[in-house]
């Protein structure tokens, strides 16, 4: 019996409302305050900042295929995310978006990150 290609993009396919989920996973950081993912060839930086208790999220803009995602005080074991999908750049003329949840024993601890990137249909 020989095997079948298999196309991984149709292997499975995730949506939810009316966006394509196009990755998932979980990650630990090797250090507490960094984390580099590389998405359709846009360098996304996640940087793990502690400053007293308020929690925050802040993008900046570095340049159209870089944006820096400052994340404040994320230092909870019980987990600290997104309440909605962050819009975080355009491809293909359709939104990208970021939800994410990050998981820390304490603000000198590795991070644990489950995120899912969305894109519009």
């Amino acid at each position: 019996m020989s095997e079948l290609p298999l196309n991984v993009e149709r292997l499975i396919s995730l949506k939810s409302e009316n966006k394509k989920i196009l990755a998932s996973g979980t990650v630990h950081t090797f250090t507490p305050n960094h984390l580099e993912i590389d998405l359709l060839g846009m360098k996304i930086v996640m940087s793990f900042i502690n400053d007293g208790d308020k929690q925050q999220i802040k993008r900046v803009g570095v340049s159209p295929k870089e944006l820096r995602i400052e994340i404040y005080n994320f230092n909870n074991a019980l987990g600290t995310g997104t309440t909605t999908p962050l819009e975080i750049g355009v491809h293909s003329e359709r939104k990208l978006f970021l939800a994410f949840t990050v998981y820390a024993f304490n603000d000198k601890s590795l991070k644990l990150v489950h995120y899912t990137f969305f894109i519009e249909e």
